[in-house]
């Protein structure tokens, strides 16, 4: 009967290349995150295949946290609005 798994060093071999593929994808999901506020350690889900790709589209959806400051001080200079 033939073994059916494969060899010791090709699933290092394997779990190196995913490691490395990662990254890429960790790099932008930390650079993507400093802009949008978010925590530094969401860029350790980067390593988690699947969640890396929703992480990123997540965090692309989010308004930077520049603008939202901007928006901030365009409110504070602006007059009330009269209620009537």
């Amino acid at each position: 009967m033939q073994n059916q798994f494969p060899p010791q060093g090709a699933l290092i071999a394997q779990l190196l290349f995913l490691l490395i593929m990662c990254i890429p994808l960790v790099v932008l999901i930390y650079s993507i995150g400093k802009r949008k506020g978010k925590s530094a350690w969401y860029a350790l889900l980067g390593f988690l295949p699947g969640v890396n790709g929703i992480i990123a589209i997540w965090f692309s959806s989010l308004p930077d946290i520049a603008l939202l400051q901007r928006i901030a001080a365009l409110e504070r200079k602006s007059p009330p609005i009269l209620q009537g």
